[in-house]
């Protein structure tokens, strides 16, 4: 006879479903992008884990359950594991301006409304589409409270910006430049006219016009610039930062993209503002002495009207003299850039060239501007990226400001009734319709400095990240660069000056070395964020 078998039902044997079940996918943006960090966890559960650097993650939950994944500036999503137990997420960006992820110091991201402090940021498409040279310069009106001032017209002109209005009296009033967590340089300089010893008769030592280092980043490789106005946003950059901070983020590739290469072409052209001169009457004096400016000179222009003069043939010239100085500006730049990613890695290649003609004759600037930017998971834990910057700038400029060689002064004063052209006469000596005053178009090709600039900026870091809430960064860079300005001035007969040559070289080097602690931790309903630098 059979014995009933006693034992409960499933005792000893495998259960009939398992208790958890594997979930993996991936995470990425609208762009398709990953989103690394993201954070993946059980709803009503205890179980969690972060998205690597390629935006996957895994993670065991209940069979059935829901996870919620979040992320810093995105929406969160919540969805049903499913019995695949594979998904891919694509998450969008919040619609509220206040959640916002801008970059904050050493480069950390933050949602806008968690900051105690004002920033602004500018995406890099707004700067492009200025068709500005400079970088400075393309930021002028779009960040409240900043003042940027261009020291000329000129091709390369320096500017400056100010954060706030001025905080000092006779120390240095501008912002802190930081390009991806490594301040750089942006000093303005260039000038070696102030290296020559000129006598002259009757004015101070030339002045010629440098250029604000900033002006060697190419617009194109930036992703997005960030100005902090706060001294809480500035604190971990010490006294330099004080008066403000200019952060540059640069654009990166994708991880799984194909090569992606583009092409862009700009151009620009610009002409002067000028102000209104009077042209009716001649070069002289009292409304009916005229002088012709070659035998009888003179520095007013209040003689006979030039109409009368014409009509009698006396006068055969006539023409507003800055309308025939100037001329039209223009600017070529020409853009080419790769970028895309394998699985563990991403890369963006840009190459842009530069050449700018100023609405002064002569004045002209030129760049050219590699960039690169390559970034590895060398494990699940350690990401590493590698980027260099090299800058090779020139540019031709003339003495500006209150001298008697810059040209401008003349042309500002000259009479229309008198033609500049030729600038010299047949023994060589200049022609000027008054004394103390240099031709101008004699001055464009006998007083100029000529400067160029070789700038390398390399930035190496290296990100560890043991678990999903603490992080830490290792980063070093460097900024160096080297430039030979060169100053000419010929012996002028009208000023009684001997002529200069001068030589000014600039070598300069900073090197930066960050060690960056990241503790980000949630606790029930409470975060608690830690940041520590060495």
């Amino acid at each position: 006879m059979a014995s009933a078998d006693r034992r409960a039902p499933g005792s000893g044997q495998r259960p009939a479903a398992a208790q958890t079940q594997k979930v993996s996918g991936r995470v990425l943006d609208e762009a398709g992008n990953a989103i690394v960090g993201a954070s993946v966890r059980e709803k009503g559960g205890k179980r969690g884990t972060a998205t690597d650097a390629e935006g996957k993650f895994t993670l065991q939950v209940k069979p059935g359950a829901t996870i919620i994944i979040t992320a810093i500036g995105l929406e969160s999503q919540e969805l049903a594991a499913g019995s695949a137990g594979s998904l891919d997420v694509h998450m969008k960006g919040h619609n509220a301006a206040l959640n916002e992820v801008v970059v904050t110091a050493l480069g950390i991201r933050r949602e806008k409304s968690q900051l105690t402090y004002s920033t602004q940021q500018v995406k890099g498409d707004a700067l492009t589409a200025t068709k500005e040279t400079g970088v400075l310069n393309a930021l002028a009106g779009k960040v409240s409270g900043v003042q940027i001032t261009s020291s000329s017209g000129q091709p390369g002109a320096s500017s400056r910006i100010v954060i706030r209005g001025t905080s000092s009296l006779q120390g240095n009033n501008e912002a802190l430049i930081v390009l991806d967590g490594v301040p750089i340089n942006n000093a303005q300089n260039g000038n070696a006219a102030g290296v020559a010893t000129t006598p002259t008769t009757s004015s101070p030592s030339s002045s010629v016009g440098g250029t604000s280092r900033l002006s060697d980043i190419d617009p194109s490789t930036i992703e997005s610039i960030n100005v902090l106005k706060g001294s809480a946003a500035s604190a971990l950059y010490g006294s330099n930062a004080a008066r403000g901070v200019v952060l540059i983020t640069t654009k990166t590739g994708s991880l799984d993209k194909k090569p992606t290469v583009t092409l862009n072409s700009q151009y620009s052209f610009e002409n002067p503002i000028l102000p209104e001169m009077q042209t009716r009457y001649a070069l002289g004096d009292s409304g009916y002495k005229y002088f012709d400016g070659d035998i009888n000179k003179g520095s007013t222009v209040w003689g006979p009207p030039i109409d009368s003069l014409v009509k009698v043939g006396i006068v055969k010239y006539n023409k507003n003299p800055m309308k025939a100085f100037f001329t039209t500006g223009h600017s070529y730049t020409n853009t080419v850039s790769v970028g895309g990613g394998a699985e563990k890695s991403s890369y963006f290649f840009s190459y842009s060239n530069l050449s700018q003609n100023g609405i002064v004759p002569t004045t002209t600037f030129k760049r050219n501007a590699m960039f690169a930017k390559f970034t590895n998971r060398i494990t699940d834990q350690i990401t590493a990226t590698l980027q260099l910057n090299y800058t090779l700038s020139n540019n031709h400029s003339i003495p500006e400001g209150y001298d008697l060689t810059d040209p401008l002064w003349t042309v500002y004063t000259s009479p229309a009734s008198w033609n500049p052209l030729p600038y010299v006469d047949a023994s060589g000596n200049q022609r000027v319709f008054r004394f103390s005053r240099n031709n101008p178009y004699w001055d464009l090709y006998n007083v100029y400095n000529n400067g160029k600039t070789s700038r390398f900026i390399p930035v190496f870091t290296l990100n560890y990240r043991p678990t999903t809430w603490l992080s830490f960064t290792e980063r070093v860079g460097a900024d160096t660069y080297s430039q030979q300005a060169d100053y000419y001035e010929a012996p002028s007969n009208v000023l009684g000056t001997v002529g200069a040559v001068a030589q000014l070289s600039t070598n300069y080097r900073q090197v930066n070395h960050d060690l960056i602690g990241q503790f980000n931790k949630q606790f029930g309903d409470f975060a608690v964020n830690f940041l520590g630098r060495e």
